[in-house]
């Protein structure tokens, strides 16, 4: 068996790069790029820009939505509740 590896080029790590800061998802950058998911989180490593991992996304989701639910419901203070 042969491998069919190809080589990344200056123009996709560029692309690959600015996929990752605009917050692109790994999935999709690896159709954009035409390439399996593994070969686009291993050569995002090897530039020194890895994908988040689930559990830094679901975090930081998390924080959008309670973020969101203070605007709409904001805390009390202890102050507030003594009378």
């Amino acid at each position: 068996m042969t491998s069919h590896r190809r080589g990344w080029t200056a123009t996709e790590d560029t692309r690959l790069a600015e996929l990752i800061s605009s917050g692109v998802s790994l999935a999709r950058t690896s159709v954009v790029l035409k390439r399996t998911m593994g070969a686009v989180r291993t050569r995002a490593r090897e530039l020194g820009k890895p994908f988040p991992t689930r559990w830094e996304i679901k975090r930081e989701s998390q924080a959008k939505y309670v973020a969101a639910l203070e605007q709409v419901y904001p805390l009390r203070t202890r102050s507030a509740w003594k009378h």
